[in-house]
């Protein structure tokens, strides 16, 4: 199994949209804001047009990899903006949530009840995320032929072959 292009793999488009929309619930963070450790944020969690400019550039170099049309390729790059466009609105949810928790957790008294229904309306929130995500996938898998769909998972497979964990140094 050879893996395709070295510089800009195919399987980006699934860990492209897995991480950026999964970044969509998470805190907005302008592209150079310092982050706690005092390090610039990465401009993953970037908002607006920058994401949508980041989808056109992951469907264009994936297209490329799987010999997309161009027709194929819009219908891409509208999937993606839409369920970018639907998971946007979550991530002020989520930096919210994260306040909410930190003052849960840090009043005098821990009110059990109010963590309870903290959690179930995250997890109503990561349902409704995870179910949008989904679709999408389905969606651009209705796109793509069986071709390139295999194509996808046989880079996927050999990256899992070649993953040999994290690493520090």
């Amino acid at each position: 199994m050879v893996p395709l292009g070295r510089n800009i793999a195919v399987h980006s488009i699934l860990q492209y949209a897995q991480y950026h929309m999964s970044c969509c619930c998470c805190a907005t963070a302008p592209k150079k804001l310092a982050g706690a450790s005092g390090h610039p944020v990465s401009a993953s969690c970037a908002a607006g047009t920058e994401i949508e400019d980041r989808v056109d550039r992951v469907v264009r170099h994936a297209a490329i990899e799987l010999d997309a049309t161009a027709e194929q390729q819009d219908k891409l790059r509208s999937i993606a903006k839409a369920a970018v466009k639907d998971l946007l609105p979550m991530r002020e949810k989520a930096r919210g949530a994260r306040d909410r928790a930190k003052g849960l957790l840090t009043q005098p008294s821990i009110d059990r009840a109010a963590i309870e229904a903290f959690r179930v309306e995250q997890m109503a929130l990561a349902d409704a995320a995870s179910k949008r995500f989904a679709q999408a996938l389905g969606e651009a898998s209705e796109v793509l032929t069986p071709e390139q769909r295999q194509k996808i998972q046989d880079h996927l497979e050999w990256r899992r072959s070649h993953w040999h964990g994290w690493r520090r140094g």
